[in-house]
């Protein structure tokens, strides 16, 4: 049986309160950034919504899209210096919808001066951690790297193993190889292989993925060089992610 609908508005407003309480707590500004963009998002991944601005002539280009996050205004105020900052706000993304995705939905967005993705990674458990307590449960907590994941769930090292032992455990799926490379071999197994395992009563969260899936995280120089960012999932569901965030201007160009 589903909560019903009052239930749930409640449920969802304790939520909202929880959350603003725990980052004034934690001395992190709440702030609001706009919806409507003059550009679309440059994620190959992810579709923007567009619409028409119908205002006066001199008001720029006709085109807006809507922001599917609020990541680069809320970068514009930490380039200003306002500090530690969070957007709690709706989001649009095209082309997603189902029983786990909906073309519009809340985001909690943070950033933290100064910090690297372990210290957020313990921030956000606690987090999750609060909300599940809000609601009368517990959940146990599994912190792994990338490749440890892999090695206890599957027996393969993601860093080492070929193409063709990364495919053989998905040979039931029928996929075809054209068009892949290893990044999507490794995102098959762990969406098809991994994450479905992942118990309902456990907090997962991943961290020091491949250089080649570093987004807009930091590099960590090594053998093999690892990209400093990290996923949660609440039983089979990624809640999460965050990076340590890459600020060097010349590498983003």
């Amino acid at each position: 049986m589903g909560v019903e609908p009052l239930a749930a508005l409640q449920l969802r407003a304790r939520l909202y309160a929880l959350v603003r309480a725990y980052f004034a707590e934690r001395r992190a500004l709440e702030v609001e950034t706009p919806i409507l963009s003059a550009a679309g998002n440059t994620e190959p991944n992810i579709e923007s919504f567009s619409t028409r601005f119908s205002g006066h002539v001199d008001a720029g280009a006709r085109e807006r899209w809507l922001r599917t996050s609020p990541e680069y205004p809320l970068k514009r105020l930490l380039a200003a210096g306002i500090g530690d900052c969070y957007e709690l706000g709706r989001v649009f993304r095209n082309g997603e919808a189902g029983g786990r995705h909906n073309p519009e939905f809340t985001m909690l967005e943070w950033y933290r001066i100064g910090w690297d993705h372990r210290r957020l990674m313990r921030e956000t458990v606690a987090l999750v951690e609060a909300a599940l307590a809000m609601v009368g449960r517990r959940a146990e907590v599994l912190v792994t790297s990338y490749r440890q994941l892999f090695l206890d769930g599957l027996g393969i090292d993601p860093v080492h193993a070929s193409i063709d032992e990364l495919r053989a455990p998905l040979a039931e799926y029928g996929i075809g190889p054209d068009g892949l490379g290893r990044d999507d071999w490794l995102d098959l197994l762990i969406t098809h292989k991994l994450q479905p395992a992942f118990p309902r009563d456990r907090i997962t969260v991943i961290h020091d993925y491949p250089a080649s899936q570093c987004a807009l995280a930091k590099i960590r120089p090594g053998e093999p060089p690892l990209a400093e960012r990290f996923e949660l999932y609440l039983g089979r569901y990624e809640l999460a992610n965050g990076y340590h965030e890459l600020n060097d201007a010349v590498e983003q160009r």
